[in-house]
């Protein structure tokens, strides 16, 4: 299952991403999906087996994070 991070801010997303990669962690940009109902345009879509590593990376540094959702639709909580 895929797990998209949303941010407001197209810069954040691409900041996230460097972020995660530089954690081992593999990652890709994509377009925010429309049931995410929120966000820039692009997130950060990992394998939901590295939710928690990813969600230690992103933690409270970007201001502009609005939440996971998994493929399909629905929000997932923070780790």
């Amino acid at each position: 299952m895929t797990v998209f991070a949303v941010f407001r801010s197209r810069t954040q997303a691409l900041e996230a991403d460097a972020r995660l990669r530089r954690a081992g962690i593999p990652v890709r940009i994509c377009a925010t999906p429309a049931y995410a109902g929120c966000g820039c345009g692009l997130s950060c879509a990992f394998d939901a087996r590295f939710h928690v590593r990813a969600a230690r990376q992103i933690g409270d540094r970007y201001p502009s994070f609005a939440g996971y959702f998994r493929e399909g639709g629905g929000r997932i909580s923070s780790v």
